[in-house]
């Protein structure tokens, strides 16, 4: 059995990959190789799989082809597509989605240095896009008629307010958990179950205690037990957020530097987005045509790491194995899903996805 990966250029181009079969001939004691060469030719695929081809930008209209455009991105750079479109229906379900990230956003207002990298310019002033109590950091982009779950928020509020309205979009109802960094949400899960176990005992069962439950924890807990007072903090809804198809933190956009694709999309090591920049709201991940370079680049970074961290990555040989190594790269979107013993179960619930949306002609 073989297993061929391979990558195209565009469309004009043909990409040939020579298979070599070998085998060893033991004869009289002495070993020796008889091989051939099979020229095999790597083409586009027509589509990836045949749901979800196609969908509406963010900025609404006509729909665009998003095979042809995943095509594109993993032809360029050898990303097996339909892992692609897999990690899509994973985050997104093929939404142009964005989701704001408390728990993130405590992370840095917790941390004096993150704080600064991520919200105050050297001269303390804030940075473009941080909400204050003057207004929301600068201008949305226009335009972004189609965007999931509602419009962006657009009014200042704190993040202990934010979270008393929105609890239950950040919980697992299947598992009574709080999603998000453990050691910020233990405390919410820990009071989410004991409100869903006296739940249970009046009566209720399954979604409707667990949002029974969530509505009692709303009114009840008190951020402050964080060890901060985030009732005075202000929620920061633009760059604590991840944006577009595949869910990019705007925090690892302005982090990241185009280390893999660096000749294609940029000068060598700038960054995906310059924090300082005023003409580059964060929602701007939102269009999937300036989400996809960036997502493109992160992935290769993470596969490179997933083997080592070697100086190129190598073309075949990885000794994790194909499958694995991939697990172990989109588990990294999104690192504490995992089950009870660690195994990871983000990575692997991408690439279950991604057979669905297997190449065709």
């Amino acid at each position: 059995m073989v297993r061929l990966v391979g990558r195209y250029w565009h469309p004009d181009s043909i990409y040939s990959v020579n298979l070599i079969a070998t085998k060893r001939v033991w004869w009289k004691g002495s070993q020796g190789t008889i091989g051939d060469r099979v020229p095999i030719e790597v083409k586009k695929p027509e589509k990836l799989g045949d749901s979800h081809r196609t969908m509406v930008s963010v900025f609404g209209g006509d729909p665009f082809n998003l095979d042809e455009f995943i095509v594109k991105y993993a032809g360029e750079h050898g990303i097996p597509p339909q892992m692609i479109k897999g990690h899509v229906e994973k985050e997104t379900q093929f939404k142009n989605a964005f989701r704001y990230e408390p728990f993130e956003d405590v992370s840095i207002q917790n941390s004096a240095k993150r704080k600064t990298d991520f919200m105050t310019k050297e001269d303390g002033t804030p940075l473009p896009f941080v909400v204050t109590e003057s207004g929301m950091g600068g201008d949305f982009p226009t335009g972004h008629a189609n965007v999931s779950p509602t419009y962006y928020e657009s009014t200042p509020q704190k993040i202990g307010q934010f979270m008393e309205d929105h609890l239950e979009r950040y919980v697992n109802t299947s598992k009574q958990t709080v999603i998000g960094k453990k050691e910020y949400t233990a405390e919410l899960t820990k009071e989410l179950r004991r409100f869903y176990k006296e739940v249970v005992k009046l009566g209720l069962e399954g979604k409707d205690a667990v949002n029974f439950a969530i509505e009692v924890v709303k009114n009840c807990f008190h951020w402050k037990e964080y060890g901060g007072d985030y009732d005075n903090m202000y929620a920061q809804t633009r760059i604590s957020t991840s944006y577009g198809l595949t869910q990019m933190l705007y925090a690892t956009a302005v982090s990241s530097n185009f280390k893999e694709t660096g000749s294609r999309y940029a000068a060598p090591n700038s960054l995906f987005m310059e924090r300082s920049k005023d003409t580059l709201p964060p929602e701007k991940l939102n269009e999937h045509e300036f989400l996809f370079p960036r997502y493109a680049d992160l992935m290769l970074q993470r596969l490179r790491e997933s083997l080592g961290k070697p100086q190129t990555t190598p073309e075949y040989e990885w000794s994790g194995g194909f499958e694995e190594t991939w697990i172990e790269s989109f588990q990294k979107h999104n690192p504490g899903d995992t089950d009870k013993d660690g195994t990871p179960l983000y990575g692997r619930d991408v690439l279950s996805r991604s057979q669905g949306y297997l190449p065709k002609q």
